[in-house]
């Protein structure tokens, strides 16, 4: 066996050694994000060892090993003084007996379904029957990012934020900024008013986006542009 050859054959040992550490490492570890609607804390689960791995602005970056739990998985230091709960896709954080984090697991893919077009306003359905329509067609929009911001345009300023989306149809909407101009009869507020106190979304059977107001207040409905 020549020279190139038997470098051929190591390398090729080598690559498979490799492949096999990384299967494994990938069974053994577990990476997942939370989201509260404005803090994002990315936890990486240790299922050989039984740990979380965290970062958060109140603990810092900790592991914990796992502890007695009646429900969920539950991770905690040896005096109990910071604990990580997680439960059907949601992640507490305690540090000496007060909540300092509560959050959903993020999820790609509500994201991307909502990031799949521009989105523009054709109407708002409050619970009372009243309907509320833009005076300017296609001047209302609501644009999506998959890494968690949103922008949209209305019949006087620009606004953006950030959100956060679940596929069970949650969403929440962090403070927007605006651009600062004033325009006479503007439907501007009524419009971001409307999308800021959505808690809930989904797809009509056309594929369009609606908006669910807080408290069954009212419905906001969009078509793809």
């Amino acid at each position: 066996m020549n020279r190139k050859k038997i470098v051929l054959c190591v390398t090729l040992l080598v690559l498979a050694v490799i492949a096999v550490f990384l299967a494994i490492r990938a069974r053994q570890l577990a990476f997942a994000s939370y989201s509260d609607g404005s803090t994002t804390v990315k936890a990486v689960f240790d299922n050989k060892k039984d740990t979380v791995t965290f970062t958060h602005e109140s603990t810092g970056k900790v592991m914990l090993p796992i502890a007695i739990s009646a429900s969920g998985a539950r991770y905690a230091n040896a005096d109990e003084s910071i604990v990580f709960w997680e439960h059907q896709g949601e992640a507490t954080i305690f540090k000496d007996d007060a909540t300092v984090f509560q959050g959903r697991i993020q999820n790609t893919a509500a994201k991307k379904a909502l990031s799949a077009s521009t989105w523009v306003w054709e109407q708002t359905i409050m619970n009372d029957d009243s309907v509320i329509v833009p005076q300017r067609t296609n001047a209302f929009t609501l644009k999506f990012s998959t890494d968690g911001r949103v922008s949209g345009t209305t019949d006087c300023n620009s606004f953006s934020g950030s959100y956060e989306a679940w596929s069970d149809g949650a969403i929440s909407f962090s403070p927007f900024a605006s651009t600062l101009m004033f325009c006479e009869g503007s439907q501007e507020s009524q419009f971001v008013s409307a999308v800021s106190d959505s808690d809930r979304y989904l797809m009509d059977d056309a594929g369009n986006l609606v908006l669910l107001i807080k408290f069954d207040s009212g419905q906001v409905h969009f078509r793809r542009q």
